[in-house]
């Protein structure tokens, strides 16, 4: 999906990358893509299985916690993902 997006819309150069289902390797990738680009935004998409619908998240937790193994063979325990960031990040 990720690969039919154009690569400029409406005059805005759009930088795509697909990250891997990877707690901790995931979000490195995604930090040194971001200081390499030095984007004005940055949108990420993703895919929640059990959805039945298109939802649009409004709150992040600073928790990694899940019930699954990710590619990386990590299971998460509700570690703290950013030390100094705060509980809770929400867009309303």
């Amino acid at each position: 999906m990720v690969e039919s997006l154009p690569h400029e819309l409406n005059a805005v150069v759009l930088y795509k990358q697909v990250l891997p289902v990877a707690y901790r390797s995931s979000f490195e990738m995604l930090r040194r893509r971001i200081d390499e680009i030095k984007p004005d935004a940055v949108l990420m998409l993703g895919v929640a299985g059990k959805a039945e619908t298109v939802r649009l998240e409004f709150r992040a937790e600073n928790r990694y916690n899940s019930e699954l193994k990710d590619n990386d063979d990590f299971l998460p325990d509700s570690e703290v993902i950013v030390e100094d960031g705060p509980a809770v990040l929400s867009s309303g």
